[in-house]
């Protein structure tokens, strides 16, 4: 399985002799968003204006999530941290929520999940004080910790606004699990069996549980699903966990596929697929026949692209093309009936791997 972690032109940089109209557009797009990187009047005389999508400025509410980290000293980083980052899916335009830049201990800050509100994020921390991933609950604007839950485990979903699924070691297998955030009342969802685990997650309150579920022995690694009401019946007092024989697999048997992220309407499932000896590749699951439709790949194909996941309104993929654990960048894909659109949103210039996008 590999380890999932072309430049494009993709702005405008206007020459300083350009008249002051466009540099106070891009002034007035900067001060509309989230809590972007306050720029210098000197620095918008060289003003780089994204690329904007004006159907996605209607339909797509607030940034995508991801962790970050860089092995290049990008923006300050160091080999010294993981960090919760924002990205706007107009403007491409990033926003560090945690910042370890300034620390002396290793803290690695992962998968960041949306709750419904957007005001918090659950992710996974772990550190050399304390090397087990915990989860954490942290606050969107200021990026400290609002629950310190004290919970072991990583990879949260949020199941509802009181409750976080996430996964974590039992029986040397990664399973599934739910944390009640108000009794930190903490119950197994999954026994997928010896020789077997569980490596990912989506949620959908109506179609249930999507798993990506790895087969030891056999190198299999499959996309799942749990129905809603086992998940529930799972979760409830003196509840059972969903054994592998209450899995539903939507993968055909020689595909290889994980990281599942269903779609609002729960008809698609994102996945991230490979073949041996090859980089891995995104697209979606139709539900109905098990058909895989896939991102048109990169120019190099050297670049792996993984981990994709739908926006809001399903009409496209976020997912991140780079070079294994050293670098990568997020690009969005909509598959238009006229005319799909494939665009690169981040260019860090190689400089900081990405993953675990959430939207």
């Amino acid at each position: 399985m590999p380890d999932f972690k072309l430049p494009v032109p993709r702005s405008l940089t206007l020459p300083r002799s350009l008249p002051g109209r466009a540099v106070e557009t891009a002034k007035g797009l900067a001060t509309r968003l989230p809590a972007p990187v306050r720029q210098t009047a000197a620095s918008l005389q060289t003003a780089t204006l994204p690329r904007l999508d004006l159907p996605g400025m209607i339909r797509w509410p607030a940034s995508i999530a991801f962790f970050g980290y860089s092995q290049t000293g990008f923006d300050g980083d160091t080999t010294n941290q993981e960090d919760i980052f924002e990205v706007s899916p107009i403007t491409g335009i990033i926003r560090r929520i945690t910042d370890g830049r300034l620390s002396s201990v290793y803290t690695s800050d992962r998968d960041p999940a949306w709750s419904a509100n957007r005001s918090r994020l659950a992710i996974h921390r772990g550190s050399e004080a304390d090397p087990e991933s915990r989860l954490v609950l942290i606050s969107r604007s200021s990026g400290a910790v609002v629950d310190a839950l004290g919970i072991q485990g990583h990879t949260p979903r949020w199941l509802d606004t009181g409750t976080l699924l996430f996964l974590n070691g039992i029986d040397e297998r990664e399973e599934v699990f739910s944390v009640d955030l108000a009794t930190r009342t903490v119950r197994r969802i999954t026994d997928v069996g010896a020789g077997a685990s569980v490596n990912s997650l989506s949620w959908h309150p109506s179609a249930g549980l999507a798993l990506g579920v790895a087969d030891d022995a056999a190198g299999q690694y499959a996309v799942c699903v749990a129905p809603a009401a086992a998940v529930g019946a799972a979760r409830a007092a003196g509840g059972s966990p969903i054994p592998r024989a209450g899995l539903t697999t939507v993968t055909g048997p020689t595909v290889q596929a994980s990281s599942p992220d269903w779609s609002p309407t729960a008809d698609r499932i994102a996945v991230t697929t490979w073949e041996a000896g090859t980089p891995s590749r995104v697209g979606y699951l139709t539900v109905a026949t098990g058909a895989i439709t896939l991102v048109p790949p990169s120019a190099d194909p050297a670049l792996n692209d993984a981990g994709a996941v739908f926006s809001p309104d399903g009409a496209t993929l976020a997912f991140t093309r780079g070079n294994e654990d050293e670098w990568s960048e997020i690009w969005l894909w909509t598959r238009a009936r006229l005319r799909p659109r494939l665009r690169q949103l981040t260019d860090d210039s190689q400089g900081r791997f990405k993953g675990s996008l959430d939207w």
